[in-house]
């Protein structure tokens, strides 16, 4: 689905970034999740942390803030 999604982005020439965190698996932001490591879904503190800057440096550029 990654592959499709940039083939798509480029021939629409559109800009876009795609952010992966070693190790994250579904649910990352979720701390009820747990940390199993066998389990497909859990938390990542650090996965959380990183993204959450993410998301707020994204939103300073778009927004001007």
């Amino acid at each position: 689905e990654i592959a499709a999604f940039e083939t798509e982005m480029r021939a629409a020439r559109r800009p876009y970034r795609i952010v992966k965190y070693k190790g994250a698996v579904h649910a990352f932001t979720v701390p009820s999740a747990g940390n199993d490591p066998k389990s497909p879904v859990r938390y990542d503190a650090k996965a959380d942390r990183e993204s959450f800057g993410e998301m707020e440096r994204f939103f300073a550029r778009r927004l001007g803030r």
